[in-house]
């Protein structure tokens, strides 16, 4: 969570694993989105960020936030459910600014 000019800018709860930055299809210009969890690896982050216009993956980076236009975060979930009793699901999140 950070602070920008006052404002608390509310994002998960969860360590941040890395980020990718892309071109936003709507608005044209460059957003970013953070990977929230211990089960997001390189592989998966690549994976998820290339299916965004010139995605680029960093792992352990997360979004620079402190922009005046950031207004805060879209949090995803995209755990997905333990598949035995012996194993816990894996928590997972995708959270993209927002902004102004």
């Amino acid at each position: 969570q950070q602070q920008n000019n006052n404002r608390k800018l509310l994002g998960s709860d969860l360590p941040i694993a890395g980020s990718c930055t892309y071109n936003n299809s709507w608005t044209g210009d460059k957003s970013c989105m953070n990977f929230h969890g211990e089960s997001w690896n390189l592989d998966a982050m690549v994976e998820r960020c290339s299916s965004e216009q010139d995605g680029v993956a960093s792992q352990g980076v997360g979004c620079e936030d402190t922009s005046d236009d950031v207004s805060g975060w879209c949090v995803k979930d995209v755990s997905t459910a333990a598949t035995s009793m012996m194993s816990a699901p894996e928590m997972k999140e995708e959270a993209s600014l927002m902004m102004v």
